[in-house]
């Protein structure tokens, strides 16, 4: 009776265990312009490290996965669905134990110069209503499916016909989104889509028919009969994808690494007409402004108990209210060389003593600081008697943290220094160099900045002390320099798994925690069609395929620490074979591209400032890493010739949207020269058809020196998810021929000879 009992016991806590420990739901949804379309019957994909499982999705899109074991926060997650010929995914690191997320799955598009946009020939004699004129599109050839996603259509006939337009009306399965005609223009633009993506016919069916238009010819009765025709203008057609203009060339990628961090809250001021748009008192939201005696008041009591946690304690000072003004920098009466902020107070009627003076930054933007890092460059003057700086963050609710450093113990007077803090950190060691004090009032909140007020404390003597123009002389006064004040998001630059080839960014002297890069960018961009792109050598020496790019450019131009507001829509990788320098062969260049991928769903991260060798000390362009991770379909694999292995060139080229007004290009980071030959701009192909595509061999271009004769390379990293056999080798194998200690893949007496001879060596 007792094993029956007991039986029956077991029965009913297993029963009222939870059958999941582990619930994602959400729906998949067709991802075009437009009010969402659930799919069904897509295939859903759930995976994380060890573990993977499919199902379909229901009628209205809807999927629940349950999974019976609790998922730890942070585990990376990945969605992705397929249905038919659309794909699409979601990356993800896990939140919680029950979470939504939605899936938009989008169909591969192939646009090449066999898809054409056509439309009846159509001749008006008469005035009035016209018969409706068919609009359509096909592939001219039979080959891969051509989905149209979106299109835009440009019609032109001869103005002095007055045709207008009555109406336009879409066919059952498309819908006219937009169109606009001016009356007399002699032009039309229509932009539309499918009900539900669908692929173009091709020969022998007919075109697909995407709309009709009604035309009404406005004829006065005594002009004589006019026959207009109405034409397509070709140029000005596009079928397009969801994410803009369609190019030549397949969505290749369907896994997404997952977006950077918020980008916001950044921002730089270090030139001259940003400290003056900053400072300009007739605009009633101007960033900078002295720091209001109620202000001091505040910041002082801060740093009375019990708000005062580590270091010294701020000097006592009385306080003197700050006129500010712009220096251009070029030296002034301080040695002051880059654009800057001039802050002057006191006068000559005040007796000896210490006294302090601040300026305030009205931030203005998102006030979450949290992970990021500020950097602002002091020059205190020689024979000011400054004796402290500070900085200090307040938030909405009036609550201060702030750091002090001492003048010349930490900071020494007439030399620029850069002072950073990280918001991630507390005490005096968030700072470098290390402040010599930190307070910060209890209920401080760094998500809620609303203010920077930045101060002097200098110790009065009667005397000259001259400044920067306007300043001048300044019988009494005290003044201080301030210049390069940056925000940026602390971020983590991306790498994968196993490095196959590395060739990073060349990093220069610094002062400050955020990397100053030795080079520049030379502009590589894919479209619009003109040259040069940038390509540069590596060496393959394993057979192991590259499923990670890594590289570094710039927005040339652009100094602040985003991205800027017109991106490229996807990158242009190539491959190419290598053409080494000899007889008639100046230097080495690539010879034929045997591979490429459009990298559409690449991720960002700051990376520092420029330090350009042509410009120095100008270094104020922002550089970003670029990432992309292919899916395995598209993964490079080489062959190795030997252990010498085999030369290739990689190039990278940003495509643009084609009717983007691209103000700041997209420039590869050049960095000293690392390997073989120079980097080169590939300025023509031999089939003299641009920009170049697979197959496409080398025509004509220049190697990148500066100066003449000395050779620089581009930044790059490519890395691989598998292991080399050196990082896991056979148990035993521990030498390879000769005296190498480096696995030979194999495991034999000399591996025994080597192991003996460290035997004797070690033993007593």
């Amino acid at each position: 009776m007792k094993n029956v009992c007991y039986i029956v016991l077991v029965l009913l806590v297993v029963s009222s265990a939870p059958l999941w420990a582990y619930t994602v739901s959400g729906k998949v949804y067709m991802g075009y312009f437009g009010s969402p379309v659930p799919v069904s019957s897509a295939v859903v994909q759930l995976s994380l490290p060890g573990y993977s499982t499919s199902l379909f999705s229901a009628q209205d899109g809807s999927f629940v996965f349950k999974v019976q074991n609790t998922i730890a926060t942070g585990t990376k997650m990945t969605l992705k669905a397929t249905k038919g010929i659309c794909v699409g995914s979601t990356t993800w690191n896990c939140n919680s134990q029950s979470e939504v997320k939605n899936v938009y799955v989008f169909c591969s598009v192939v646009v090449n110069p066999n898809v054409s946009i056509q439309i009846a020939s159509e001749q008006f004699g008469t005035f009035g209503p016209q018969p409706p004129v068919a609009v359509a599109g096909s592939v001219d050839v039979v080959g891969p499916p051509v989905i149209v996603q979106n299109f835009q259509i440009k019609l032109a006939w001869n103005p002095q016909n007055v045709l207008n337009i009555n109406q336009i009306v879409p066919r059952p399965d498309y819908r006219i989104t937009s169109w606009s005609s001016v009356p007399g223009s002699g032009e039309a633009y229509i932009a539309g889509q499918p009900i539900v993506p669908k692929p173009l016919p091709a020969p022998p069916m007919e075109p697909e028919s995407f709309f009709d238009i009604f035309f009404e010819a406005n004829v006065p009765p005594e002009t004589p009969a006019m026959f207009a025709s109405v034409t397509v203008i070709p140029e000005e057609t596009q079928l397009m994808t969801t994410e803009g203009y369609a190019y030549p060339y397949q969505r290749q990628t369907d896994y997404l690494l997952g977006e950077p961090e918020p980008c916001q809250p950044l921002f730089l001021i270090d030139r001259f007409t940003d400290w003056q748009k900053a400072l300009n008192a007739e605009r009633p939201n101007a960033n900078i402004r002295p720091t209001p005696q109620a202000g001091w008041e505040a910041y002082m009591a801060g740093w009375n108990e019990p708000a005062f946690v580590e270091g010294q304690p701020y000097p006592q000072n009385q306080f003197s209210p700050a006129d500010l003004y712009v220096w251009g920098g070029g030296g002034g009466g301080g040695g002051c060389e880059e654009p800057g902020l001039v802050m002057v107070w006191g006068n000559d009627q005040m007796p000896s003593g210490n006294y302090a003076s601040a300026w305030r930054y009205d931030y203005g933007l998102d006030p979450d600081l949290s992970n990021c890092t500020i950097q602002v460059t002091v020059t205190p003057p020689n024979g000011v008697n400054i004796t402290a700086v500070s900085f200090a963050m307040i938030d909405v609710n009036g609550n201060i943290r702030s750091w002090w450093w001492a003048v010349p113990g930490v900071i020494p007077q007439g030399v620029a220094t850069t002072v950073s803090i990280n918001t991630a950190q507390t005490g005096i060691a968030a700072a470098n160099p290390v402040a010599s004090g930190y307070m910060s009032m209890p209920g401080f909140d760094i998500t809620q900045v609303q203010f920077f007020d930045v101060d002097e404390n200098f110790n009065y003597i009667f005397g000259q002390q001259p400044a920067p123009p306007p300043g001048g002389g300044l019988p009494g006064r005290a003044w201080n320099y301030w210049s390069n004040l940056t925000v940026t998001k602390t971020t983590q630059a991306y790498k994968g798994n196993y490095v196959k080839w590395s060739q990073p960014p060349v990093l220069a002297p610094q002062s400050g925690s955020i990397p100053l890069i030795r080079g520049w960018d030379e502009k590589s961009v894919y479209t619009p069609p003109q040259p040069p792109i940038m390509a540069d050598d590596w060496l393959c020496i394993d057979n192991r395929p590259v499923t990670d790019f890594h590289w570094w450019g710039s927005f040339i131009g652009w100094t602040q620490p985003y991205l800027p507001p017109v991106l490229p829509k996807a990158f242009h990788i190539g491959i190419w074979t290598d053409v080494p320098a000899g007889p008639g062969v100046p230097f080495s260049h690539p010879g034929t591209m045997i591979w490429q991928h459009v990298c559409d769903n690449w991720v960002w991260n700051f990376a520092g400032y420029d330090l350009d060798p042509r410009l120095e000390p100008i270094k104020n362009e922002a550089c970003f890493q670029f990432n992309q991770l292919l899916s395995q379909n598209d993964w490079f694999y080489q062959k190795p010739s030997g252990p010498e292995g085999t030369v290739y060139w990689l190039s990278i080229a940003a495509i643009y949207d084609p009717a983007a007004q691209v103000q700041y290009p997209w420039g590869w980071k050049t960095r000293p020269h690392f390997y073989n030959d120079d980097a080169v701009r590939i300025q023509a192909v031999q089939n003299g058809i641009w920009p170049p595509v697979l197959g496409a061999m080398w025509g004509s271009g220049t190697p990148v020196e500066y100066p003449q004769g000395t050779s620089w390379d581009l930044a790059f990293e490519l890395t691989t998810n598998e292991k080399a056999y050196i990082d896991d080798p056979i148990p035993g194998d521990i030498g390879g021929p000769g005296e190498s200690l480096t696995p030979d893949g194999a495991v034999n007496l000399h591996d025994l000879a080597i192991m003996a001879a460290h035997w004797l060596m070690s033993a007593p």
